[in-house]
Order: structure tokens, then sequence, then C-alpha cells
């Protein structure tokens, strides 16, 4: 009795069972199914298509700050003055961390006919009443003008363009990761 107990035992730390009619046969383990939304790491299937989605935003987004940018460069640029500021603070919920917007009005003159411009985004330069600044028109419309941004804009577009390749390049790694290394690779078969 003791043998057949030492030999239960010593199957069993084999990975056999000896199951009913005497037959010894491997142990059956549960297998571990990776679908429904799983990828085998805990994390969901969606996730490793937020990094290149996130990159190609961030690209487009450098893309229009860089046109801004050109396009600030390539047309004409007079001084306007500055006829109105308005202020807003932007606090966190804490009250820590307070920061100052200015959305200031600029009046111009081109071709003798004068323009006011404010900017659609609201920025952390201070602006008082009565200061100069450098605005660019654009020749074909006067009354569609920019502030000199001077490298503003392609600062920006600069580092949001580098952060969204590093995002696209990560997405794209663990996307073809997740294919495997031999997936799509094979020829059809005829």
């Amino acid at each position: 009795m003791s043998g057949d107990y030492l030999d239960h035992q010593a199957q069993a730390e084999q990975g056999v069972s000896h199951g009913g009619g005497g037959q010894v046969g491997p142990v059956d383990q549960p297998s571990v199914s990776t679908s429904g939304g799983d990828s085998g790491s805990g994390l969901p299937k969606f996730f490793p298509f937020i990094f290149p989605v996130v990159g190609l935003v961030l690209v487009i987004l450098a893309v229009i700050f860089l046109i801004n940018g050109n396009r600030f460069n390539a047309w004409p640029h007079t001084q306007a003055t500055v006829v109105n500021v308005t202020q807003s603070t932007n606090c966190s919920s804490s009250n820590v961390g307070c920061a100052g917007m200015f959305d200031p009005t600029v009046s111009y003159t081109v071709n003798g006919k004068d323009y006011t411009y404010t900017p659609t985004w609201s920025t952390n330069t201070v602006y008082n009443t009565g200061d100069v600044v450098t605005v660019a028109y654009n020749p074909s419309n006067p009354a569609d003008a920019m502030l000199a941004a001077s490298t503003t804009d392609f600062t920006v577009a600069a580092i949001l363009g580098f952060i969204g390749l590093v995002f696209l390049a990560i997405g794209l790694f663990a996307l073809k990761t997740m294919r495997g290394p031999n997936d799509g690779d094979s020829a059809p078969d005829a």
C-alpha cells in the first residue's frame, strides 16, 4: 500500500496523473486564454494603439505650429499698438501655481486703412495698453493677422514633433511586437 502511495506521489511530482483503470497520463493543466482584451500582460489589447495615435496627433500639431511660423515669416510685417488687454488668472483647484493669461487687442494700419486684431489664444506674455508690437498680416486680407511669436511657434513645433515621433516609434514597435516576428511576412498560398 505504501508503494502505491509513493508511486502516485512520484508521478504527481513528474506531472502525470494516475487515472481510473490504472492508466497513467499527463496531469491536466488549466489553459490560459489571452482573449477578451487581455494581451497576456494585464493590459487591454487597444493599449499599444494609444501611443501611435497620440504620436500622430502631436506630429500634426507640430506641423500646424510650423505652418503658422512659416506664414508669419512670409507675410508682411507692420507695427501695431496694444489698445486693450483682457487679463484672466488660471489657477489649479488648490489655488497653487496661478498664472496670468493675457488677451491683447492691437490696432494697426495697412495702406491707410485701420484694423484691429485679437489673437484666438491667450498668452502668458505680459502686454500693457500702449505697447508697440509687431504683427504679420495676410497681404490679400489685412484683417487676417498674427502677433509676432518670435521663435515660439518653431520651438513648440520642434518639441511636439520630437515627442510625437518618439510616441509613434514606441507605438509602432509595440504593435510589431504584438504581431509576432512572422505574422504577415509569409507569401500567400497558391
